[in-house]
């Protein structure tokens, strides 16, 4: 396994969690209905998105194995980001733990397998795509753009 690839899954979904905040906040600050209908629509999307460009630079054997570390990498960062903005620092931890948290995890952990599922010709043919550092410094620069404007979203709700 290289160890740049796990670094660069692990950016991206601290940036897909950010980014998919982000895009939630917004809307449910406008109207809660409307910001349920966008978390059912764009964070499986945004979560796809994200799993399908990991699994692209993935090239260190079988794509299902490779899911298996995307959906455990992006569990885990949701739990644990989860536990950090609402438990500490809104401290709602109440809001957390709802059934449709449990929900989005599961749903978080098997989204790498359908899109492998669905793409994996797709992604074989895309095998040994080069990891860049400058892969590295943009979902940097993303991760802290969506975290901010999800801090800075939050005090309106």
């Amino acid at each position: 396994m290289r160890k740049n690839w796990l670094f660069l899954t692990l950016l991206v979904g601290i940036s897909a969690y950010w980014f998919s905040n982000a895009v939630l906040w917004i809307p449910w600050i406008l109207n809660e209905i409307f910001g349920i209908i966008m978390m059912l629509i764009l964070a499986p999307t945004i979560w796809g998105l994200t799993s399908y460009y990991c699994l692209k630079k993935y090239s260190n054997g079988s794509f299902w194995i490779g899911s298996l570390y995307v959906a455990l990498i992006f569990l885990l960062l949701a739990i644990i980001f989860d536990w950090i903005f609402f438990g500490l620092y809104r401290n709602v931890p109440e809001q957390l733990y709802e059934p449709t948290t449990f929900a989005a995890y599961g749903l978080i952990f098997l989204i790498p397998f359908l899109i492998t599922l669905i793409f994996k010709k797709r992604l074989a043919s895309n095998m040994n795509i080069e990891i860049k550092n400058l892969d590295f410094l943009v979902i940097i620069i993303c991760g802290i753009i969506f975290a901010t404007i999800t801090f800075y979203s939050v005090q309106f709700w």
